[in-house]
């Protein structure tokens, strides 16, 4: 997961964020697969508070571009 805003989730609102973590759904409606799915599953039976600090967390760190980007 990255900040960055071509490569990862720089344009999603925090809001976006805890509903991925929740549920697993992004802001364009898809589904997450393979691993994320998985950490989803964990990340659901958090806290709405522990969901949204992860989320405000992800946002804080640098981002790192996506092969495209560089």
């Amino acid at each position: 997961i990255t900040s960055d805003r071509g490569a990862g989730i720089g344009n999603w609102s925090t809001d976006d964020v805890v509903t991925m973590l929740t549920d697993g759904t992004t802001p364009n409606f898809d589904e997450v697969g393979g691993t994320m799915a998985e950490i989803v599953k964990g990340t659901a039976r958090l806290s709405e508070e522990d969901r949204r600090a992860i989320a405000v967390y992800l946002h804080s760190v640098p981002p790192v571009p996506g092969p495209e980007q560089k």
